[in-house]
């Protein structure tokens, strides 16, 4: 029985649809958002954020791992920063896009819980983060 009728967004794919209020949090504010499961896996990118990752708005990104924009020396780090949202709230880390993108810029990353389900919401400043914060 098929129900998706609307065109998926960006990065959205697979049987496991996410929820309409999991998704409104991607419609609710124009930024550069995306959703990914307490595991870690990426669940679903907006285009502005994927834009700003080096990716095309119709890049399925579903599964991957979010640690996987990090060098692979700081991906330890980005676990337990996933780990530390349960606990803390809010964790804020800093991504150089040099990494992901191949351009010096570093932007700060904000996740939180999402308000339901097994979700992180992840926001990306659209400044780059100053060197001494």
């Amino acid at each position: 029985m098929e129900q998706m009728e609307q065109t998926p967004l960006p990065s959205l794919s697979g049987p496991d649809a996410l929820s309409d209020a999991a998704l409104d949090l991607l419609e609710s504010r124009k930024s550069r958002r995306g959703l990914i499961h307490c595991d870690g896996r990426i669940a679903v990118f907006g285009a502005a954020l994927l834009g700003d990752l080096g990716f095309d708005e119709k890049d399925d990104l579903n599964g991957l791992a979010f640690a996987s924009f990090w060098h692979p020396s700081e991906r330890p780090a980005v676990m337990a920063a996933l780990r530390r949202v349960h606990i803390e709230g809010v964790v804020v880390l800093k991504l150089d896009l040099s990494y992901a993108q191949k351009r010096n810029d570093t932007r700060q990353v904000r996740m939180k819980l999402a308000p339901e389900g097994d979700l992180i919401v992840v926001d990306l400043d659209r400044e780059p983060a100053s060197a001494s914060g």
